[in-house]
């Protein structure tokens, strides 16, 4: 097993139908990456997997659109308050992630995370609910509100908090070469 969370784009996460196809977008080794939470943050379901044949629910589907905007935002705005905190080439990794996310128009974010939970030895159930419940919305809920004090001024630079700069710093500790990609371990494009 890769170890890995899998990000895919999709019209349709209905396993069941003949047409169902599903894009790489991500995948992330060992640990759920920040972006990809971030990306299941709105209008989520918790599913079963749509690539492991497992009793237990072990992936997320959301709004695509409104995840990839809050990711963009989120970017940009720690371009704007750390640019020193992260590594040479970040500009560069939002303007390829904006390019890349703007080419996808398929409605829905799906996040396959069954490999991830099979690290930890708690029971799969309790390690999706945990997630699916609380650390996804953290997350979202901590960016959202940095992102309006960002956008009315009222957060810059120089008046960071503790927590603020938590959040910012979230990617300094994250891979992020070759972070976006449409050849996953699993392919769920339908080409053969």
């Amino acid at each position: 097993m890769a170890n890995r969370s899998y990000l895919y784009t999709t019209d349709n996460y209905t396993a069941n139908d003949d047409e169902f196809t599903a894009l790489g977008l991500s995948e992330y080794a060992h640990e759920i990456s920040y972006l990809h939470q971030l990306m299941v943050a709105y209008d989520a379901k918790s599913i079963k997997s749509l690539i492991f044949d497992e009793d237990e629910e072990t992936a997320v589907v959301a709004d695509f659109e409104k995840g990839k905007k809050l990711v963009i935002d989120y970017l940009k705005m720690v371009q704007a308050l750390v640019p020193d905190l992260m590594e040479e080439g970040f500009d560069g990794f939002v303007d390829d992630t904006i390019a890349f996310l703007n080419n996808r128009k398929e409605k829905y974010a799906l996040l396959e995370l069954g490999e991830i939970y099979d690290l930890d030895d708690e029971e799969v159930k309790v390690q999706h609910e945990e997630f699916f419940n609380e650390n996804r919305n953290i997350s979202r809920v901590a960016v959202e509100n940095l992102l309006e004090r960002f956008n009315k001024g009222e957060v810059n630079a120089d008046n960071l908090s503790e927590d603020d700069e938590e959040i910012l710093s979230v990617l300094a500790d994250e891979e992020l070469t070759g972070f976006w990609s449409e050849t996953l371990y699993y392919d769920l494009s339908g080409i053969e």
